[in-house]
């Protein structure tokens, strides 16, 4: 989906409002096992802390917040007020 259309959809939810709900920005990272280095049943048995202190899972955590500042700036330059952002 373009970015144009992803802009058009959220303005369009915007002017539809009725609560005073907060709105909520991800940014989803895919790290394949090979990178990781493990199989999938490894991965299953590891806590999230565990798999969090791996380097790669660092690596797209810390890519991911920066993208992440990068949508904000972006969606509140363009919305302003009416976004509810945490």
């Amino acid at each position: 989906m373009e970015t144009c259309q992803v802009f058009f959809r959220l303005n369009q939810q915007l002017d539809m409002r009725r609560y005073q709900l907060l709105d909520f920005l991800i940014e989803f990272k895919y790290v394949k096992f090979k990178e990781i280095g493990l199989s999938a049943e490894q991965v299953k048995q590891q806590s999230d802390d565990e798999l969090e202190a791996k380097e790669i899972v660092k690596d797209k955590l810390a890519e991911s917040k920066e993208q992440l500042k990068s949508y904000r700036q972006t969606l509140q330059s363009r919305y302003g007020n009416q976004l509810r952002l945490l």
